[in-house]
């Protein structure tokens, strides 16, 4: 996939809650962004791409806040009613890690288990729900892998779906002796940018931090 164009068009908001400067939530929006590609996977008409989402939200089907990743699996199927999406059985997933949030939102750097955000996404519909985990994901790619066939959680390996490869290493740098450090060198979208859009070469990175940005033809 290259992008055509790389100005980003936004197409919704979700408000959720997160632990600010010394863990007092705050309330915040999500933004839902569309990116303009020369092509997807077969079987996708569209692609979505998020991380960081570290917050909780209510569901837009009713209920307790509960992590925000869940929350927005739970909005494909609003956004596709509304035609923002198409159905979420044609809507491919990539997952960039760091989807825990403490449950009151109101302690930064809370690490714990994300196996549902997977299973939202999974039990959604989508064809494709890929990724890797961050340093605050408590879940193992076995675990991913009991999801189903088209559910994988990457480390150093890659899939194939319909025609495109995708390839991922969890973790972060740092100091090996903790939880999900590498000392590699890695390259990653976990950077606090105010656009989601950086040159490289003749491409560009795209930045998903505490973004979703959607990729559509």
């Amino acid at each position: 996939m290259r992008l055509v164009d790389p100005r980003t068009h936004r197409l919704a908001t979700v408000p959720y809650r997160a632990a600010g400067v010394g863990g007092a939530p705050r309330n915040v929006q999500l933004s839902i962004e569309r990116l303009q590609v020369d092509e997807l996977p077969a079987g996708c008409d569209a692609t979505l791409a998020a991380g960081d989402l570290q917050g909780v939200a209510p569901s837009p089907l009713g209920g307790a806040p509960q992590l925000l990743g869940i929350a927005v699996a739970d909005y494909l199927a609003v956004w596709a009613e509304s035609g923002l999406l198409p159905p979420a059985d044609r809507v491919g997933v990539l997952l960039t890690g760091d989807l825990y949030s403490a449950p009151e939102a109101d302690r930064r750097g809370a690490s714990g288990a994300v196996l549902d955000v997977w299973l939202a996404f999974a039990a959604a519909g989508c064809p494709m729900v890929y990724g890797v985990a961050g340093n605050h994901d408590d879940v193992t790619a076995a675990q991913v892998a009991e999801l189903g066939s088209h559910v994988a959680l990457l480390d150093g390996d890659r899939r194939g779906f319909g025609g495109t490869t995708f390839a991922g290493v969890s973790g972060i740098i740092g100091d090996p002796e903790r939880a999900m450090r590498r000392t590699a060198l890695t390259l990653c979208g976990h950077v606090d940018w105010d656009e989601p859009l950086s040159p490289l070469g003749a491409g560009h990175v795209v930045n998903v931090d505490a973004r979703v940005v959607i990729f559509t033809t």
